[in-house]
């Protein structure tokens, strides 16, 4: 299973998470996963790459949270 790359925004300084879905893990990653890497203070992005589907879903952080 590929690991999410990191990567420096460069707005903010701030870093974004991009994990790359598979099908035996999607559920996961878009439940429990996401809801830890949204507790990551310093994460600006969270984007979730489907290769099967070509989709990107982007998530950014507003001043309440992702």
């Amino acid at each position: 299973m590929p690991k999410p790359s990191m990567r420096r925004s460069k707005c903010a300084g701030n870093w974004n998470l991009t994990p790359f879905l598979s099908p035996g893990t999607e559920a996961y990653d878009r439940g429990a996963k996401s809801q830890r890497y949204r507790k990551i203070p310093s994460l600006a992005e969270y984007s979730l790459v489907d290769i099967e589907r070509r989709r990107v879903d982007l998530f950014r952080k507003l001043p309440d949270g992702l």
